[in-house]
This record gives C-alpha cells, structure tokens and sequence, in this order.
C-alpha cells in the first residue's frame, strides 16, 4: 500500500497485486548446448563392447585357455618321465653343463618318443639330485606340425600362443614348443618348483 501527502491530508491508495510468474512444466526445462554424456560402464568402450584382453605387446601373440593347464600338471611330466625324478633312477646319461645346485645331462643312447613321433638331443636338468626340467627336439621336421597337434590333443588349448611358439602353464609344470623358421621343432617341461626362476619365465613365447 502506497501513502502520499496531499495539502497536509495523507491519501493511501491500494497498489495493485503482482502476478505471480507463470509456471514452465519441467519437461520443458532447456539446456543451451549440447547434453553431457554419461561415462561408459566400467569395463566397457565408447561402442558398448568390451574391449579385447591385453597383450604382451609381442608382434602375432594372443591369448588361448584363461584356466591353468591343468591336464599337464597330472602328468607331471614329459614322455614317460616324471618331474622331481631322482637322478639315481636315471641310465645312460652324460654330464654337459653344470650351474650352482642345476646340473644338465644329455641322454647318451635310446631314441625316446612322445605320442609314435620319435626325439632327439633329449637333456635332463637336475636341483640337488631331482628332475626339474627337460629339454628336447622333434627328430624329423616333418613331424612338427604332428607333435603340436598331439600335445593340443593331450593337453587341451595353451594358455599362450604367438606364431612359431605355444606354451601350457599349469599350476606346477609349464611347456613351451616352438618351431622355428627352419621347420625344426622343440620344446621344454619344466616344474615350477623346483626349477629356477628363469627358467620359469622363459616359457613365455
């Protein structure tokens, strides 16, 4: 309410009521610009897929089974040849390297075989008088695709693979075969326990 003086008199006039503003319904709220995205998911891409497993960065190499080998941890070994073997059951063997605890020995006569397909330059390391590694070449390279299909047989999809290399890796025992650009073949068993450090990680392709 306003109040003037007017010739000593004071006049009140009654102001007129303000309109309320008029109300905008919320779904027709507007935002200058565009919206703002939400972040993908967690484990998710722009596109909505997941993105691919990481590699080691090695040229050709990609991931095969996610679950340990474990078909190679049973058999604990390789040709009929058991990890943690004493060295006294052993015949026939000549000594060829020799590294602190780690002595290697190369067979000296017989021509073992894995699967019908028959080896050669077979060696045995041996950690304080046992069994922790072997070590052995395909004698034909015509039978190296042969030997990489049987050991998939046997042993189920490795846990890695690159172009000339595939290696199973169970919670014990790892094996690594590889053929090389000349066409020969060979590969390594190893037990996680008792062998050395580097050897263990030398599995990878």
């Amino acid at each position: 309410m306003a109040c003037v003086l007017l010739l000593g008199l004071a006049s009140c006039e009654q102001a007129p009521a303000r309109k309320p503003p008029a109300e905008v319904p919320i779904s027709e709220y507007r935002v200058e610009g565009p919206a703002p995205e939400a972040p993908p998911p967690e484990g998710k891409d722009d596109a909505g897929s997941t993105p691919p497993l990481a590699t080691s960065g090695l040229e050709g190499k990609t991931e095969g089974s996610t679950t340990p080998a474990t078909k190679l941890d049973a058999k604990n070994g390789f040709a009929g040849v058991q990890l943690g073997a004493a060295f006294k059951s052993f015949r026939n063997l000549k000594e060829s390297e020799r590294s602190g605890d780690h002595i290697t020995y190369k067979m000296l006569r017989g021509t073992p075989s894995y699967g019908g397909i028959a080896l050669k330059d077979v060696s045995y390391t041996f950690n304080k008088g046992k069994l922790d590694t072997i070590v052995f070449s395909v004698k034909a390279n015509k039978d190296c695709k042969a030997m990489k299909e049987s050991l998939e047989r046997e042993l189920g999809a490795p846990q890695s693979t690159s172009a000339q290399a595939q290696v199973w890796k169970g919670e014990k025992v790892g094996l690594r075969f590889a053929i090389s650009p000349n066409s020969s073949c060979g590969g390594s068993v190893v037990s996680r326990e008792l062998a050395d450090a580097i050897s263990w990680a030398g599995l990878q392709p």
